[in-house]
């Protein structure tokens, strides 16, 4: 078994964070995360992974892309094995990982400007091109939020967990779930199977799946 966390943590440069992060990994037995929005200066980035205090972790990040890390990626080095396919200031493959930052309809919507415009339409026209679907999931509906309270609530779903059609039939019964946020305005997101990378398929054991 294989589980997998999100979380946009808004800034990774504080060591409570970093002490948040490495006990949000042991609570939910993670064997891979993803960090967005991690703001780390490339000068600090070292500094940052052995802040996290997760021993025999390895950890990949777009730093070169950008002024300030913004995806930082880390996996235990126990249970899988990854590589760098490709990557950007926004994004990192290895298969699919990126910070949306976009809802899908209405419904992930509340306060706030409640039209929709056509720029909106991107976000699920580019999962149809993918070919992408989400994954089940259960937990909070509205990712983010404001931090405001009252009639200038605003809260979004801007978080999401997709899975291509080959990691479904490879994981039927993979599930996301949607954390109360903590240190962030976003919630975390940890998905996780019944079944380990070996046991559908052809896959090998510990070969990094395409999520």
């Amino acid at each position: 078994m294989i589980i997998i966390g999100s979380w946009n943590i808004r800034g990774l440069n504080s060591s409570y964070k970093q002490k948040m992060t490495q006990q949000w990994v042991a609570k939910n037995n993670l064997d891979l995360i993803e960090m967005l929005e991690t703001r780390i200066q490339p000068v600090n980035i070292q500094a940052v992974e052995k802040g996290l205090g997760l021993h025999g972790w390895k950890f990949i990040s777009n730093e070169s892309q950008h002024p300030l890390c913004r995806i930082m990626i880390g996996w235990n080095t126990k249970k899988v094995a990854t590589s760098l396919v490709s990557f950007a200031s926004q994004w990192i493959t290895c298969d699919v990982v990126r910070d949306f930052n976009a809802t899908l309809s209405l419904a992930d919507r509340h306060g706030g400007d409640g039209n929709w415009y056509g720029h909106m339409d991107d976000f699920q026209n580019c999962i149809h091109s993918a070919e992408l679907m989400q994954i089940p999931s259960n937990g909070m509906h509205f990712t983010w939020h404001n931090g405001q309270q009252h009639d200038r609530t605003i809260l979004r779903k801007l978080d999401w967990a997709f899975a291509n059609q080959h990691l479904l039939m490879e994981w039927p019964a993979v599930q996301a779930t949607f954390q109360a946020r903590l240190v962030s305005d976003h919630s975390p997101i940890v998905c996780s199977s019944a079944f380990g990378l070996g046991d559908r398929g052809h896959r090998k054991p510990n070969q990094s799946p395409d999520i």
